[in-house]
């Protein structure tokens, strides 16, 4: 699959894509965001995690505006740290994927290679087939 922007990145997330290519300007931002430290990670995460589920509650299945996104991020403690504009564009990738589920999968589930012309590749890593099976069941 090719991601181009938070929307489709969320869609290839929420479909659990084997390989997602992630090129333009949108591959360094997800690069950045895949590279982070654990401890910027966590803050990230758990400075996103009110403002997505308060999103999803107000405007489930529905376009959301940068700017709407980009306010709703620009309090937390994670936006004076990694910026407002990669903190809204992940919030963007969780809302599209459907939840904070989507960003652990991409950060947990997913290796990332240098893709062509600074592109990235997202390789969904052996074995997380079997634990969704399980989860399933």
């Amino acid at each position: 699959m090719t991601a181009n922007n938070e929307q489709e990145l969320g869609f290839a997330l929420k479909q659990k894509a084997k390989t997602i290519h992630i090129s333009g300007r949108f591959a360094p931002k997800m690069e950045r965001l895949y590279s982070m430290s654990q401890i910027m990670w966590w803050l990230c995460f758990f400075s996103l995690t009110a403002a997505v589920a308060a999103l999803l509650k107000i405007r489930p299945q529905k376009e959301y505006p940068f700017t709407m996104v980009s306010g709703a991020v620009a309090g937390t403690p994670a936006a004076k740290s990694i910026g407002k504009p990669l903190l809204a564009s992940a919030a963007l990738v969780a809302l599209y994927g459907g939840g904070m589920e989507a960003l652990k999968q991409f950060r947990n589930e997913y290796h990332m290679e240098r893709g062509e012309q600074g592109g990235i590749i997202l390789i969904r890593e052996a074995g997380t087939e079997d634990r969704d099976r399980r989860e399933s069941e």
